[in-house]
């Protein structure tokens, strides 16, 4: 096939659908098609470099609460690896102040495994703000 590999990807559940649809029907008496999978190169994505985060930042109103939530978020996102959910998630009770960490336990967490991250004392200074 001379497609894209997401047209692939979605031909290939587009057509397990209908077999899905032909098992509840009974005219299938197994479902052989769920060990089937192809297998494309996926488009690794490029990630923001300090530069794209120092651009972002740079437009941003710090004195306007919201923007330095914002920040914040988009800081804890870049150096920690947190998702937006994630921090959307977080309270101030998984913010260790004293030894300098985020405690996440897996309510949180999209994988549900808890995660202790270390974060500097510009990101602590931060989240003082955001939360006082």
């Amino acid at each position: 096939m001379n497609v894209k590999n997401t047209t692939k990807l979605t031909r290939l559940k587009c057509f397990k659908a209908f077999l899905v649809r032909y098992f509840d029907n009974g005219w299938l008496t197994n479902k052989f098609w769920r060990s089937e999978n192809i297998k494309v190169d996926t488009e690794i994505k490029v990630g923001a470099t300090d530069e794209d985060v120092n651009l972002l930042l740079s437009v941003l109103d710090y004195i306007k609460f919201l923007d330095l939530r914002n920040a914040t978020a988009v800081l804890l996102m870049y150096r920690c690896g947190l998702r937006i959910g994630t921090i959307a998630r977080m309270n101030e009770k998984q913010i260790d102040f004293v030894y300098q960490r985020l405690q996440l336990d897996g309510e949180v967490m999209k994988n549900h495994n808890g995660s202790i991250l270390h974060v500097d004392e510009q990101m602590l200074y931060l989240l003082q703000i955001i939360v006082k």
